[in-house]
Formats: structure tokens, C-alpha cells, sequence
């Protein structure tokens, strides 16, 4: 896969200038990161990653070393910044503002939308290395008392807006982590049901200044898909996935 990228590239390369690149369905960004990092020289990697397109850039920036991705960035304007990280999910959008300098970090998030900036200045609190730095805000939460029907319906809506959807945590009024649930187990439920009648109550989970060694051990120990995150009140303020610990 990575030679038919690297051969895809090099072919782009002898087309007139301007010319858009569009990637097979094959070509995953993290090969086209790749093989821009290793393969290719600055300008070109430079001239190459341009010709994408912008949801293409932005699964590029997501994948890419981070050497790379300052390499591509560098010159970009602050709104075409902004633009890059309404496709990239806020852990990653986190991973990139913390290569720009801080007068162009501040000038991106501007033209970030509110609730999203929100998110991205949230996660850039906690140390990288940390639970807090490794987890995303793109998860689904669940009430004791919802019924599954209702609880399927709204995964279905969101399905694009969070980052896995195959555990689902069950949260109480103040966001208190109570329980989680498969969605799996949602599938095989009656939708009249309450989701407290299939949750299971013992969640393992992650502090969030835990190291992200802890997190990523706990993830593979137990076979998870991903695990909560809580502050020091016990409230759920993130997950981790399994990709990103990995």
C-alpha cells in the first residue's frame, strides 16, 4: 500500500503545477504521511500535501510527524489552520496548535467555532504526556433513567461527532461517572428499556494527570476499545481510545 502511494505521489509530481491531487480510496493518510515524512523532500512534501485536497490535508496533519506537520503548516494562514481542524479530531487539533507559535495559535482559534475552541483550549491545559493530553471531548454519555430506543436514535445522529461509539458511559446529572454500556449490548436490549438495566456499574478508568503509560497498560491489560477519563471530582471529562494510547 505504501509503494502504491509513494508511486501515486511521485507520478503527481511530473503533472503541471496546480494540478489537484485526489487519493484513491486505498490511500490512507497515514501512508501519504508517511511517505511525504520519508520519501520526499521539503518543497516537494510541501507541494504535494498543497495539492490535496482540504479533508485530505487535514487527515495528513493528523497522522504526520510532528516535524512534518510543522513543515506543512509553516506559512498557513490562521484561518486556513482554523478550516484544517474542523475535520481533525480535538486530541490531534490539540497535537498541531502545540507546534504554532502562540501569537498564531491564538489568531487560529479565533476563527474556530466557539464550542470547538473551547474544547481545543480545555485539552491544551493538561501535560501531553498525561491522560488529560491523550484524550479526546468527542464521546457519547448516557442517562440511567434514558430508554435504549431513544439512547440508539441519538447515537445514530452523533455517530459522526464522536470518536468510537462502541462503549457508551452512563453519566448522572452532574456528569458523575455511574456506569458504561456496550452498544452492543443497546442492539441486543428492548427499547423500552432504561439503560441502568444494562449498564455494567464497575467502570475502570483513568485520573486525568495519570501517566499516559498507566492509561495505555490499563487499555491493553483489560482489552479495551477505550477508557474514561475523570477529574478529581469524579466527573467524566474525556476518554482515551485504544489507537491513541497505542
Amino acid at each position: 500500500m505504501r509503494h502504491q502511494v509513494l508511486q501515486a505521489l511521485q507520478q503527481h509530481l511530473e503533472q503541471p503545477g496546480g494540478t489537484a491531487f485526489k487519493p484513491d480510496e486505498g490511500h490512507h493518510a497515514a501512508d501519504i504521511a508517511d511517505v511525504l515524512w520519508f520519501e520526499f523532500e521539503r518543497d516537494q512534501a510541501r507541494l504535494l500535501w498543497a495539492s490535496l485536497p482540504e479533508e485530505d490535508q487535514a487527515g495528513v496533519l493528523a497522522e504526520a510527524e510532528p516535524k512534518l506537520a510543522e513543515t506543512l503548516l509553516e506559512g498557513q494562514g490562521p484561518e486556513v489552520i482554523a478550516r484544517l481542524l474542523e475535520h481533525i479530531p480535538p486530541d490531534d487539533g490539540t497535537d498541531l496548535l502545540d507546534l504554532l507559535p502562540d501569537e498564531v495559535r491564538h489568531q487560529v482559534l479565533c476563527f474556530v467555532e466557539p464550542d470547538d475552541a473551547s474544547d481545543l483550549r480545555h485539552l491544551s491545559e493538561y501535560p501531553a504526556d498525561s491522560a488529560g493530553g491523550l484524550m479526546t471531548t468527542e464521546f457519547i454519555t448516557a442517562d440511567p433513567d434514558e430508554r435504549v430506543g431513544d439512547l440508539l436514535k441519538r447515537i445514530r445522529r452523533a455517530d459522526d461527532e464522536a470518536e468510537t461509539i462502541h462503549s457508551i458511559y452512563v453519566t448522572d446529572a452532574k456528569g458523575g461517572l455511574r456506569g458504561v454500556v456496550s452498544s452492543r449490548e443497546l442492539i441486543e436490549g428492548g427499547i423500552h428499556q432504561e439503560v441502568r438495566e444494562l449498564m455494567v456499574p464497575d467502570v475502570i478508568l483513568a485520573k486525568v494527570d495519570e501517566d499516559q503509560e498507566d492509561v495505555a497498560h490499563r487499555i491493553l491489560h483489560y482489552n479495551l476499545s477505550a477508557i474514561p477519563v475523570v477529574d478529581a471530582r469524579g466527573l467524566v471529562v474525556g476518554i482515551v481510545t485504544a489507537d491513541d494510547a497505542l
